[in-house]
C-alpha cells in the first residue's frame, strides 16, 4: 500500500512536472511565436521600406532616363537645326559666291565697255583737236607771196629754159607778181608766207583740151588747171589752187611764161 502510495506519489509529481514542463514549453513557444511575429513584422516593415526604395529608385531611373531621352531629343533637334543653318549659309554662300561672279563679269564687261568708251573718246577728241586745228589753219590761211624783187639766184636759169607763175601778165604790168616758177619736167618751186618752198611729184590729168597739174610737198598741194584752148605762145593762163591739210587755202588767178619741157 505504501509502494502504492508512493507510485502515486511520484506519479503525481512527475506529471505535475510534465505540466509544468509543457506550460514552460508553451511559453516558450508563444515567446518564439512572439519574437518570430516581431521578426516577421519587422522584416515586412524592412521589405516596405526596400521596396520603397526600390520604387523611388525606379522613379528616379525612369526620370533620368526619360530626362536623358529629353535632352538627347533637345540635342538631336539643336544638331538638326544647326545642320539646317548650315545647310541655309552653304545656300547663302553659294548664292553669294554665284553673285560675286556675276558682278565680276559686270564689273569686266563695264570695264571693257569703258575702256572702249574712252578709246572712243580719245579717238573723238584726237579727231576734234584735228579738227581745232583745221579750223585753225582754217583762221590762219595759207597764201601765196609774190616777188616783185630780190628773186632768188636760180631764178635768171629759168628765164632760158622752165616757166616762171605770176598772179599778174608781164604784158600789161610793169611790176610782175611772182609766185613760183617750174624748174623742171616734176620739180616746181612757190613762194608761201615768205618761204621757198620745194614740190615734186607732178601729176597730170587731162579731161579734153582741160589741163590739170598738181605737184605736192610735205604739207602742201598745189593745183593748176587751164584750157590748151586758150594757150598762147609762151604764156598760159588758168586758175591756181594752193591745198594745205585738204583744205583750199587760196584759189586765184595766175599767168605761166616759159619754155622748155
Amino acid at each position: 500500500m505504501l509502494f502504492l502510495v508512493f507510485a502515486m506519489a511520484n506519479t503525481v509529481v512527475y506529471a505535475q512536472s510534465k505540466k509544468q514542463q509543457i506550460i514552460t514549453l508553451n511559453n516558450r513557444v508563444d515567446s518564439f511565436r512572439l519574437a518570430l511575429s516581431s521578426e516577421i513584422k519587422l522584416s515586412n516593415e524592412n521589405s516596405l521600406k526596400l521596396n520603397n526604395r526600390v520604387d523611388s529608385f525606379r522613379l528616379a531611373l525612369s526620370s533620368e532616363r526619360q530626362s536623358k531621352l529629353s535632352n538627347e531629343k533637345r540635342d538631336a533637334l539643336k544638331i538638326s537645326d544647326l545642320n539646317s543653318s548650315i545647310k541655309r549659309k552653304d545656300i547663302v554662300n553659294e548664292n553669294l559666291t554665284q553673285q560675286n561672279s556675276a558682278l565680276q563679269e559686270k564689273y569686266d564687261e563695264l570695264l571693257l565697255k569703258l575702256d572702249n568708251v574712252i578709246s572712243v573718246a580719245n579717238d573723238t577728241f584726237s579727231k576734234m583737236q584735228k579738227k581745232i586745228e583745221l579750223l585753225e589753219q582754217q583762221i590762219a590761211k595759207k597764201k601765196f607771196t609774190h616777188v616783185t624783187q630780190n628773186l632768188p639766184h636760180w631764178w635768171d636759169k629759168v628765164n632760158d629754159y622752165g616757166y616762171r607763175i605770176s598772179l599778174n601778165d608781164d604784158r600789161i604790168a610793169d611790176e610782175v607778181q611772182y609766185i613760183g616758177a617750174l624748174v623742171a619736167f616734176n620739180e616746181a618751186i612757190f613762194f608761201i608766207d615768205g618761204e621757198e618752198i620745194k614740190f615734186g611729184s607732178k601729176q597730170i590729168e587731162q579731161n579734153g583740151s582741160i589741163v590739170k597739174l598738181k605737184f605736192v610737198s610735205s604739207d602742201f598741194s598745189v593745183v593748176m588747171e587751164y584750157d590748151e584752148e586758150n594757150v598762147t605762145g609762151a604764156y598760159t593762163e588758168g586758175m591756181i589752187r594752193l591745198v594745205f591739210g585738204g583744205v583750199e587755202q587760196v584759189k586765184t588767178r595766175f599767168v605761166m611764161v616759159g619754155w622748155g619741157f
